[in-house]
C-alpha cells in the first residue's frame, strides 16, 4: 500500500469538514451545559473510633465483634422507620414532592455511607475494626453535616443501649439458669437422699461388709449349733438320772451309828433272856440305844434334806438348759432372718448399683452445669458494671461531621473536557 499524499488527506478532510463542525458544535455545548446545570452533591462524614476496654477481661459475655455490631447498627438505623425520622427530622427531600414516600427512603439509604477501617496489617477475614466512618450525601451543604451527626449520635446510643441490654439479659438469662440448676440439683440431690435411706441396707459401699457378715454369721449358726447339740446332751443326761432315781434317793447302805445300834439292840434282847431290866447292864444298854436312836433320827433327817436339795438342784439345772436351749434357738432364728436379709441385699445390690449412679452421673452433670453457669454469670455481672461505668468496649467519636466547604460532585471541569474531548 503506497503513501498518502498531502492532495489525498485534503480531499478527505474537505469532504468531512461539515460533519466536524457540527460534531463540536453540537456535543461540546451539551457537555458544557450538563457540567454547568448538574446539581451539586455535598458531603459531609464523621470518624468513631472502638476503643478497647480500658479494664483487660480474661473472658467476657459481651462476645459480639465490633464489624458484626456495626452491621446490626446500620441496619436498625436504615430501617424504614428510622429513616423516615430522619426524613421527618431535618425535612430531607420537602422540595422534591414528585418523590414518594418509599423513594425518599431509598435516596436516604443511597446517600448514607458506613466504612469500617481496619487496623494495620490485619486479615480482612478477621472482622477486626480500629475506626468507621459515616457519610451522607446531600445536595444541601448544611444538612449533611447535620443527617451525618445525627447519625453518629443514634449509632453510638444505639451501641450502649445494645451492649447494656445484652449485658443485661445475659446476666438475667444466668441468673435464672443457675435458678433453675440448683433447683433441679437440690431434687435430684433429694432424690439420692430417699434411695439411699430407702436402700441403706443394699447400697454398693456396704457390700464387702455384707459378705464378710454372710460369712461371720454362718460360723456364729454353726458354733452355736454345736453349742445346742452339748446343752441337749446335758439336759437329757439329767431328765433320765431324776426319772431313774439316781438323784434324790438315800442310799441303801447302813451308816456306822445305824450297825452300832443294831449291834445294841441284839445285846439288849440277849442280855433281857438272862436279866431283870433293873439290872444294871439292862438300864446302861437302853441308854446307849436311847442316844444312839436320837443320833440315827438326826442322820436320817440331814439325808432326807440332802436328797430334797439334790433333786431342787437338779430341776433347776434343768430349767436352765432349757432357757439356754431356748435362747439358742431364738438367736438361731433371729440369725436366719438377718443371713436371709443379708443375701437378699447381696443379690439386690447390683441393680441398685446401676440405678444409683445413673442418679449420680446426673448430678455431676448439672453440678458442672451449674458451675459453670455460675462462672459466666460472674463475668456477666462484670460485664454489666464495666458497662454502667463505661469502661468496656466503647465507640468514642474522634472526628464530628463539618459542613463541607464545596461540593463532591459533580466533576465540571472533567466532564466539560471530556464532552469536548469525545466531540
Amino acid at each position: 500500500m503506497g503513501a498518502y499524499r498531502l492532495s489525498d488527506i485534503w480531499s478527505a478532510f474537505r469532504r468531512r469538514f461539515w460533519l466536524l463542525v457540527l460534531s463540536v458544535g453540537l456535543i461540546s455545548p451539551l457537555a458544557l451545559a450538563l457540567a454547568y446545570f448538574l446539581p451539586p452533591k455535598y458531603d459531609a462524614s464523621a470518624q468513631i473510633l472502638v476503643e478497647a476496654p480500658s479494664t483487660t477481661l480474661l473472658n467476657t459475655t459481651l462476645t459480639v465483634p465490633p464489624a458484626q455490631r456495626l452491621a446490626e447498627i446500620e441496619h436498625k438505623l436504615m430501617a424504614r422507620k428510622a429513616v423516615l425520622e430522619l426524613i421527618d427530622k431535618f425535612g430531607l427531600y420537602a422540595d422534591r414532592p414528585d418523590l414518594s414516600t418509599s423513594e425518599k427512603v431509598d435516596l436516604v439509604r443511597r446517600n448514607t455511607r458506613f466504612e469500617a477501617i481496619p487496623p494495620p496489617n490485619a486479615s480482612p477475614r478477621s472482622g477486626a475494626v480500629l475506626s468507621f466512618s459515616v457519610s451522607f450525601t446531600s445536595d444541601k451543604p448544611y444538612l449533611t453535616a447535620e443527617v451525618a451527626n445525627e447519625l453518629v449520635e443514634r449509632i453510638m446510643a444505639e451501641n450502649l443501649r445494645a451492649r447494656t441490654e445484652q449485658a443485661e439479659g445475659t446476666l438475667s438469662f444466668l441468673e435464672k439458669e443457675a435458678a433453675r440448676l440448683s433447683r433441679a440439683l437440690a431434687e435430684v440431690e433429694a432424690e439420692i437422699t430417699t434411695f439411699k435411706n430407702e436402700h441403706e441396707k443394699a447400697l454398693p459401699n456396704s457390700l464387702p461388709f455384707r459378705r464378710q457378715e454372710v460369712s461371720n454369721v454362718k460360723n456364729r449358726m454353726f458354733n452355736r449349733d454345736q453349742s445346742r447339740l452339748a446343752l441337749a446332751e446335758q439336759l437329757r443326761n439329767l431328765r433320765e438320772a431324776l426319772q431313774s432315781g439316781q438323784i434324790g434317793l438315800m442310799t441303801g447302805q447302813m451308816t456306822q451309828a445305824e450297825r452300832d445300834l443294831q449291834t445294841l439292840r441284839n445285846q439288849l434282847l440277849q442280855s433281857q433272856a438272862t436279866l431283870a431290866d433293873s439290872h444294871p447292864t439292862i438300864i446302861a444298854l437302853k441308854k446307849r440305844i436311847e442316844v444312839l436312836d436320837r443320833v440315827v433320827a438326826q442322820q436320817n433327817n440331814s439325808a432326807t434334806a440332802q436328797a430334797s436339795r439334790a433333786r431342787q438342784q437338779a430341776e433347776q439345772q434343768i430349767a436352765l438348759l432349757e432357757k439356754q436351749i431356748a435362747l439358742s434357738d431364738r438367736q438361731q432364728q433371729a440369725d436366719a432372718a438377718y443371713l436371709k436379709d443379708l443375701e437378699e441385699s447381696i443379690a439386690l445390690t447390683p441393680k441398685l448399683e446401676i440405678e444409683l449412679n445413673r442418679m449420680l452421673r446426673r448430678q455431676a452433670q448439672l453440678q458442672a452445669e451449674y458451675d459453670a453457669v455460675i462462672a459466666k454469670r460472674n463475668v456477666a455481672s462484670t460485664d454489666r458494671q464495666l458497662e454502667a461505668g463505661r469502661k468496656s468496649e466503647r465507640f468514642v467519636l474522634i472526628e464530628s461531621a463539618r459542613p463541607p466547604e464545596g461540593p463532591t460532585s459533580p466533576n465540571r471541569p472533567l466532564i466539560a473536557a471530556g464532552g469536548v474531548f469525545f466531540s
